[in-house]
């Protein structure tokens, strides 16, 4: 997941962060990255 630097450390970052790792293993990058993760992840069901 990414937050926006006006957010980090905020509740709401922190909650998604508790909810996420709940189910699994959680990541932070930056914003930029987005994309590139989303296109990686999203072809694994794929193999």
């Amino acid at each position: 997941y990414c937050c926006p630097p006006e957010l980090e450390g905020s509740f709401e970052c922190k909650v998604v962060e508790a909810m996420f790792s709940s189910i699994g293993l959680v990541e932070k990058i930056d914003e930029n990255l987005m994309n590139a993760v989303s296109a990686l992840s999203g072809s694994g069901p794929a193999y």
